[in-house]
């Protein structure tokens, strides 16, 4: 029934009453047109909790559920999966495949050209980093022109340079008087690295590829 799938939305994602077109009849009306699409948008901004993040799991479970509901009361969803996917430039559809297919297909957001956001590198908008670049989401490329920034005490388009008192604002090599590189975000955060930092991820990155070519060679 479809009041089953609305039950599990309403415990998932009661942080959304909002967004839900709601007439007076709580969720009465049938949800092809908001429950379903919001469970869908709540896996995309989640994405960084994948795999197994309870939350985005949470979010991914609702897809499946409302979606089989929605097959059976045989309710097309496309036409607002697409309007989702231009209001969010994402590609939902590729998106509510993946999470139909999940745990064997981990469900991360593609952009307009089919690159997944999450790994992108950040400055450069190229794809798509390495796994184990966590903490620097800059290309090779971006990293040595940071080195190049931090020598030349001479700041480039989308790279900040900065000193601070604050210890938690700098990574471990660095004092008051080191320069300190960042991308800038839309938070309120801020946290640098020095040079040292960014020549070892380099350095980091030449073994890290040379034990992938090489595993794969075996």
């Amino acid at each position: 029934m479809i009041q089953a799938a609305q039950a599990i939305y309403r415990a998932n994602h009661a942080r959304y009453p909002s967004t839900i077109a709601d007439s007076g009849k709580g969720y009465a009306r049938p949800c092809r047109r908001s429950l379903h699409c919001i469970a869908l948008r709540d896996v995309g901004v989640r994405d960084y909790e994948l795999p197994d993040g309870q939350r985005v799991v949470e979010a991914i479970d609702a897809v499946q559920s409302i979606k089989a509901e929605l097959d059976c009361r045989q309710f097309d969803v496309r036409e607002r999966i697409a309007l989702l996917s231009e209001q969010t430039r994402w590609r939902m559809f590729d998106l509510l495949e993946d999470c139909l297919a999940f745990p064997k297909i981990i469900p991360y957001v593609k952009e307009a050209d089919g690159i997944r956001w999450r790994p992108r590198y950040s400055r450069c908008r190229r794809p798509e980093r390495p796994p184990e670049s966590q903490e620097f989401w800059l290309c090779g490329d971006c990293i040595r022109s940071v080195i190049d920034t931090i020598r030349a005490r001479t700041p480039i388009d989308g790279i900040t340079l900065f000193r601070t008192y604050n210890p938690e604002a700098r990574c471990e090599h660095a004092d008051s008087e080191t320069v300190l590189a960042t991308v800038p975000w839309a938070s309120d955060i801020i946290f640098g690295n020095c040079q040292r930092c960014y020549v070892q991820e380099l350095e980091n990155r030449v073994v890290s590829l040379e034990k992938r070519s090489h595993a794969v060679r075996s």
